[in-house]
């Protein structure tokens, strides 16, 4: 059997679009953050390879 009584205070659910909003925005941290992680790996690999061609050449 259902209860007809509520209890506590009711909570104000977010709408539908500020749901999809905040996704969103989450999403795009995300890729910014995998983005940045990228771009430093590419870096530190750059720099590997410059470090290793010098020290493969002769003075």
């Amino acid at each position: 059997m259902a209860s007809s009584f509520r209890f506590g205070r009711r909570m104000k659910l977010p709408s539908t679009v500020e749901i999809k909003h905040e996704l969103r925005m989450m999403m795009l941290a995300d890729s910014i953050d995998a983005l940045q992680r990228e771009a430093a790996a590419l870096k530190a690999a750059e720099g590997n390879n410059r470090g290793l061609a010098a020290a493969s050449q002769p003075p």
